[in-house]
């Protein structure tokens, strides 16, 4: 899996990745999502693999925000954090 250096798309809008090791740490996580700026902040100090699931649970983020989910079970850290872990072990066998 490659994590995209600038930006990706979700539902047709432009999200960017930033990658701030000192804003993470600020803010307590690997990485943190901002839907009403369309950012997704990463610690670029982090292993790839770790990087990778970080990635993937703030697109989630991102994806319930899109869809009106926020403050539901479905955006709460209990389930994000395991599915993104669960999703990644799928994509690694299927890319």
């Amino acid at each position: 899996m490659k994590v995209p250096k600038e930006k990706i798309q979700i539902a047709g809008r432009d999200i960017k990745i930033l990658y701030d090791r000192k804003r993470c740490r600020q803010e307590m996580y690997n990485g943190v999502c901002f839907p009403d700026s369309s950012e997704i902040i990463l610690d670029e100090n982090l292993e790839i693999e770790k990087k990778n699931v970080v990635f993937l649970h703030e697109v989630l983020h991102h994806i319930n925000s899109i869809l009106d989910k926020g403050e539901t079970d479905v955006d709460k850290e209990e389930y994000i954090k395991p599915f993104s872990e669960l999703l990644y072990q799928v994509i690694k066998q299927i890319i």
